[in-house]
This record gives structure tokens, sequence and C-alpha cells, in this order.
């Protein structure tokens, strides 16, 4: 079955058809600049043959009852009283034939209904925009643990090398560290992980990654410490057991 065309307004416009200039199809609005066409006085067929013409959208006047249901096109009026009429007049029964046309064709006696004029552009469905794409935040994962025991290490720090970006471990060794945009078009990025006790590390990796990184920090072999020199001067005894009786005994020795 063949498509019928259906009329629709989706914004309908509220200017006022009265105060618009006459022109030659309609009236022409100078809010939008165009020439407004009068569609209320044709009939399906009419409507589909001038917007079949037109090129691109155009702006109308219109019934309520021309709009969102399918425009139909009525055949050919050929129906067996035309025939038969032309039948009676080949015969000679021309009066009753004339009768019989004036009858059938004699139009019935309209009916005044209230109508609702609905001015707007026609115009397709338009093309469904699809979204933007919501590009993902740059964040890299890691977590940071002993590299003998692998327990996790608590305040951690991991920065970015040469920036003031960075981040400490949680309570389980875990960080997240989000990037800037500017970091987009970037393929590599140098972290500085550090730890009190701890040799530091570098790593470097693609800031679009998404794997977690497991950092291994090994203990330092440096002793860590508070150093206390502790300075004074050396001072020998006035008195030794020995050389106190040594003392006592001189007298009395023989030389």
């Amino acid at each position: 079955m063949p498509t019928r065309s259906i009329l629709s307004v989706p914004k309908p416009c509220h200017e006022n058809w009265q105060t618009m200039t006459l022109a030659a199809q309609g009236r022409h609005c100078a809010a939008c600049d165009k020439v407004v066409v009068d569609f209320t006085r044709m009939t399906d067929a009419e409507v589909l043959a001038y917007l079949g013409q037109s090129a691109g959208k155009s702006c109308g006047r219109f019934r309520a009852e021309q709009l969102d249901r399918p425009l139909v096109v009525p055949a050919a009026d050929v129906t067996w009283r035309r025939r038969w009429v032309a039948l009676a007049a080949l015969l000679g029964l021309g009066a009753t034939a004339a009768s019989t046309q004036g009858q059938a064709q004699q139009p019935p006696r309209p009916v005044r209904v209230p109508q609702t004029i609905t001015l707007g552009m026609v115009a397709a469905q338009p093309p469904a925009v699809p979204l933007p794409t919501l590009m993902p935040p740059l964040v890299v994962r890691g977590v940071v643990v002993d590299s003998t025991t692998h327990e996790p290490l608590p305040g951690v720090t991991v920065i970015v090398a040469d920036t003031k970006i960075g981040i400490s471990t949680d309570a389980q060794g875990k960080f997240e560290l989000s990037l800037p945009e500017t970091y987009r078009q970037s393929t590599s990025i140098k972290l500085l992980i550090s730890y009190i006790g701890y040799e530091g590390q570098q790593l470097q990796l693609n800031p679009h990654t998404t794997i977690k990184q497991t950092i291994e920090l090994a203990a330092s072999t440096r002793m860590l410490g508070e150093m206390v020199i502790v300075g004074g001067y050396q001072t020998s005894c006035w008195y030794t057991p020995r050389g106190l009786w040594h003392r006592l005994t001189r007298p009395f020795r023989q030389f």
C-alpha cells in the first residue's frame, strides 16, 4: 500500500494573520520574511500538488482538520450513475437522464462548523542529533606495598614529576590520582613515589591506562635516626688503690 503524507506543524507561529501584507499566494510575514501560503481553501490533492512543486520548507495557514492526519486524494469520479445517464441519453431518455443527473449532482447543503486556524512552518521530522560522547576522566590507580612483606603502605606520596599534582595512599595502600585535561593528549607521564624509610621510585606510564598499578618499595639500607655527639675531656682520678698503698709505705722503705 502506498504511504500517505501527513501534515504537521511542530512549532506553530503566533503572528497575527490579519496584520500581514497581502501576497500572491497568501500573506507576507515581516517577522520571518516569508510568504505564508493560505492552505485553508485547498483540498488535500491541491495541498500535495503545491508541496510537491515547492522546494524546501513551506510556511502556511492551515485548518485544524488538515493537520496530523493522512492526506486523501479521491479517485476518479466514474460511478454507475454517470454511466447510466450516458446510456439513457443514447436511448432518447434525455429528460429523465437530465433529471436524474440533476438529482445526482445536487451538492449537499453546507454545514457551518467553527474552524481553528494554525500558522506555522511545515517541516519534516528533524533527524535525531547524537549526544556528544563524554570522555572518561584521566585517573591513574594503583597500590603501594612493601617489597618484602607485600603489606600495603599507607601515607605514601605519589606525585607527577615537575608538578604539584599528587596524592597519598590510603590505609590499604591504594591511590587514585586524577589528572587534568591538559594531559589528554599525553602518552607518557612520570610518577615519583616516596615514603620515609624506603627507597624512592620513579614510574613511567601512559595516563590513559586503566590497569591498576602495583608498586613495590624496598626498605632503605641507610640508618635513620638522631645522631648525638657526646663531647668532653678525659681526666684521671687523683688516686688509685695501688697508688695510695705506695704512698703510705714510702717512709718505711729502705733506700
